[in-house]
């Protein structure tokens, strides 16, 4: 089972709507109202490194500073190399 919104969020990004993306990983991190508490993920790996990817195009330097550290944790925890949001991105598979 895979969660929907890393995909939507991955698909979005691949497809040039990085705005629209952000808005979907910061909604699964928490980290910003519409969801209740039991439907964040604050940790998780895919949705971390779906906003660092928005936040990299973006240039938001001093954010990415601020997710950095929660995604390295992320990955020393992770069983396989993470490269996007979701296997199903088609940048992430031309990698």
């Amino acid at each position: 089972m895979m969660p929907t919104r890393h995909a939507l969020g991955a698909l979005l990004l691949d497809a040039g709507l990085a705005e629209e993306a952000e808005d979907v990983f910061r909604t699964d991190l928490g980290l910003k109202p519409g969801l209740i508490r039991a439907c964040h993920h604050p940790d998780n790996i895919w949705a971390l490194q779906g906003l660092d990817d928005c936040l990299k195009l973006r240039g938001a330097d001093t954010e990415r500073a601020y997710i950095a550290p929660r995604l390295a944790v992320a990955r020393a925890w992770a069983e396989i190399e993470v490269a996007a949001a979701c296997q199903c991105a088609l940048k992430a598979a031309r990698i």
